[in-house]
């Protein structure tokens, strides 16, 4: 299967990244376009990909197509999407595009729309996956094949997608934050920042494969690690005060109407 992308940006990177590390694809079968020259030859060279003279290239000659660029390049791209060929489909990565956006045209174009995030790009991500009208079961199962080369996926509706956006999508984003603060609260204790970012990289890491390893609810576990009277009972005495499931919720919801905003 010949893949090609639109777009040859970070995430469109760690996807041919991961199609060659697990072997889904060979570089010859990989087909990349972008209006930044250099950076094809940068992709060449680094992963032996074919540079495409132009997106209609890339669609004329891909079965997969996936779609890589910046949301407000969408039209653009739409517009060259009338040499597909019947046996092709779309995959598209752009956020806020429905998979309704690419049928308005009379090409009845199979469509795939896809939220990934950011950890894929070290082959740790999670992605959300939903057909439009015109794919197929077997279209579906393709673009699978293709997103769990740089981690997981899971299938849910179309309208869950921006809520999908904001809990997965946004999510790494969250994360990141709280390693922020819970290095910032080590220098103030005196640890040393290297010392530190090995302790607070290494306690999320684990405390997600106990969730989804242990087969328990977050819940359970925190209960667990929470002695009554403890330094954890201390500390999230602290986060109850401040209502920080409350603040939580607050972000996503703001994450979720932005989404729905972008909506094309």
């Amino acid at each position: 299967m010949k893949i090609g992308f639109i777009g040859a940006g970070n995430m469109a990177e760690a996807i041919i990244a991961g199609l060659l590390k697990s072997k889904t694809a060979e570089s010859s079968d990989i087909l990349v376009s972008d209006l930044l020259r250099p950076r094809l030859a940068e992709l060449e060279k680094k992963y032996g990909v074919v540079p495409a003279a132009s997106n209609r290239a890339v669609i004329s000659n891909c079965e997969a197509i996936i779609i890589a660029v910046k949301p407000k390049d969408a039209d653009f791209v739409r517009e060259a999407l009338t040499v597909i060929k019947p046996a092709s489909f779309v995959i598209s990565i752009m956020a806020g595009i429905t998979t309704g956006y690419f049928e308005k045209t009379d090409l009845k174009i199979p469509v795939i729309r896809v939220m990934p995030n950011t950890p894929a790009l070290v082959l740790a991500g999670m992605a959300g996956i939903c057909k439009g009208k015109n794919a197929t079961k077997a279209h579906l199962e393709k673009a699978k094949l293709i997103l769990s080369a740089v981690g997981k996926v899971i299938e849910v509706e179309e309208k869950l997608m921006d809520a999908v956006t904001s809990i997965s999508g946004s999510g790494p984003a969250y994360v990141f934050l709280f390693a922020e603060a819970l290095l910032e609260a080590a220098k103030k204790s005196g640890i040393d920042k290297a010392i530190a970012k090995i302790l607070v990289a290494n306690t999320l890491m684990g405390a997600a494969k106990m969730i989804l390893e242990s087969g328990e609810e977050p819940s359970i576990l925190r209960e667990k690690v929470t002695s009554p009277g403890g330094t954890t009972a201390a500390a999230l005495e602290v986060f109850e005060s401040m209502k920080f499931k409350e603040i939580v919720g607050k972000a996503v919801e703001a994450a979720e109407k932005r989404s729905k905003e972008m909506t094309k």
